[in-house]
């Protein structure tokens, strides 16, 4: 793909390589420090209260925290994915902040689904940092909007300027 790009694609590539990268290793570590505990301890008290023992093999265990860990980082790449949106033009400030309640449902729906777990509260763990990001995105989207305008403004401005010096 490198190749097909054109410069300022390219810088614009790298930033957000880096950026994609550093979310997906929070959202892996928000994961496997705070949410894969609280999600085993689940496991243990409810097959327990069932009177049912935890006889988890290694190979079982490994593919289930590999998978709740990717799940996790990759659900912290939705800035990522929303600020292609944003400069392809495909979404706005004023559309995210119109449809914000429509958006946290999805994230709901999204986490529930994701989750491996059916308990309330990895869920909530998975949406509310995905709502946060979520806000954040709406913020950033704010941001290059105005950046944009003020860029109009002033090659307006200049062009002003120079049609009243060439007259």
């Amino acid at each position: 793909v490198l190749p097909g790009l054109h410069s300022h694609e390219k810088r614009v590539m790298w930033p957000a390589m880096a950026i994609g990268f550093g979310l997906f290793l929070i959202g892996a570590a928000f994961a496997y420090y705070l949410v894969l505990p609280r999600a085993l301890m689940f496991f243990y008290t409810w097959s327990g209260d069932m009177g049912i023992s935890n006889d988890w093999r290694i190979g079982e265990y490994i593919s289930f925290a590999t998978q709740f860990t990717l799940l996790f980082g990759v659900s912290f790449e939705l800035p990522v994915v929303v600020m292609v949106f944003v400069k392809l033009g495909l979404l706005t400030y004023e559309t995210m902040s119109k449809t914000r309640s429509y958006a946290i449902v999805a994230i709901f729906v999204s986490a529930a689904v994701l989750t491996p777990t059916p308990d309330i509260p990895t869920m909530l763990l998975m949406a509310s940092p995905m709502i946060i990001l979520y806000e954040i995105c709406i913020w950033l989207a704010y941001f290059d909007q105005k950046k944009q305008r003020v860029a109009e403004e002033q090659e307006a401005r200049e062009r002003e300027e120079r049609l009243l010096l060439a007259a």
